[in-house]
């Protein structure tokens, strides 16, 4: 499903919007599961697009886990500032910079703007 996500996003132009959500799993260990959203057959569509293991649960750590995995799955970051129009998190502490230390994702600027890296 993730290669046909990735084929209809560079085919067609269409923009989308990426959603997250933490979980941590029976072994401790913490997943980052990250979903699309876009429109498909007029009508807006989350998909699920991936989960990855995360190695630190601070906001930089995350924005490049996302950045990683949408551009591992054939997503250049070009394509990643033309069409990704927005982010959404469940709002904890370490996705939205709760902490003066980690990247803020209150705006999407925020995130955005880790694409110069």
């Amino acid at each position: 499903m993730k290669q046909i996500l990735v084929s209809y996003i560079l085919t067609s132009g269409t923009t989308f919007s990426v959603m997250v959500d933490e979980s941590t799993g029976i072994s401790t260990k913490c997943c980052l599961v990250i979903y699309i959203w876009m429109l498909s057959e007029d009508e807006v569509t989350n998909y699920f697009f991936d989960m990855v293991e995360l190695d630190e649960k601070d906001g930089r750590s995350i924005a490049n886990s996302i950045i990683q995995t949408l551009t591992d799955n054939g997503l250049s970051v070009a394509t990643l500032k033309k069409s990704l129009t927005g982010f959404a998190s469940d709002g904890a502490s370490a996705e939205i910079g709760h902490f003066p230390d980690h990247m803020k994702f209150t705006d999407f600027s925020d995130f955005s703007s880790s694409l110069d890296r």
